[in-house]
């Protein structure tokens, strides 16, 4: 039996024009407003040295369609997967699948990916508090912090969803910060063709123990995490 997962209106919400990583969130008010300010602002710098690289070297951007696994890889033990959907907005296309366990733990899983990085990279925490979320770093107590993912706690219409997400493509789970960036310009200005992906798994936090929500959203997360970092790479 499938568990309630985040619906599909959601889906082009909460993936929305940026899925960077929540760096050091702290609360959805002011802080995640501010923060967005600051990386449009890098963002534009970023994206007009892009430009500039791009008429230096006067190669065309890399294009093509984004690609993903194959189901197999999705499937982990313990879990029962739905079906996947599809969707494409705004240059980035969003699976979307709802696993379940027998212990009664449910867990939407989103992989968002596209060839330019633009749409993918970006603060997932933005769009959540835009939708009037409170979203706050997960405790270190509760999900124990680890190279190329983060963790928050989203509270908001009368929900409280836990969030464990990273960013990839072909080097590795680079983040979404200026080593990222960097790369992504690099392989605009050289022509090289790359895939971009975010990946993020969100389990409801008020339906079950807390501990086991924080144990299963982790067990699911670094396990695709891990496989996607694996057949992304070159």
């Amino acid at each position: 039996m499938q568990g309630r997962g985040v619906g599909n209106g959601a889906l082009l919400h909460w993936p929305g024009g940026g899925a960077g990583g929540v760096v050091g969130a702290d609360s959805a008010s002011a802080r995640p407003r501010r923060t967005g300010w600051i990386r449009c602002l890098i963002l534009v710098a970023v994206m007009a040295t892009g430009t500039w690289l791009h008429t230096m070297v006067g190669r065309p951007l890399p294009a093509g369609a984004p690609r993903w696994p194959e189901t197999g890889l999705f499937a982990v033990d313990g879990w029962s997967a739905g079906p996947v959907g599809v969707q494409e907005a705004w240059g980035v296309h969003h699976l979307r699948r709802v696993y379940s366990r027998l212990d009664g733990v449910t867990a939407t899983v989103i992989l968002s990916t596209n060839t330019r990085g633009k749409g993918v990279y970006g603060d997932a925490g933005i769009p959540l508090a835009g939708k009037g979320y409170e979203v706050d770093a997960a405790p270190a107590a509760l999900v124990a912090p680890a190279a190329g993912r983060r963790a928050v706690l989203a509270r908001g219409e009368g929900r409280v969803w836990l969030m464990l997400y990273g960013y990839g493509e072909s080097r590795g789970l680079l983040g979404n910060g200026l080593r990222a960036w960097g790369a992504v310009l690099a392989d605009a200005a050289l022509g090289r063709p790359n895939n971009y992906f975010q990946l993020r798994v969100l389990v409801p936090f008020d339906e079950v123990a807390p501990q086991l929500a924080a144990d299963a959203t982790v067990e699911l997360g670094d396990t695709l995490m891990a496989r996607l970092a694996a057949w992304y790479r070159v």
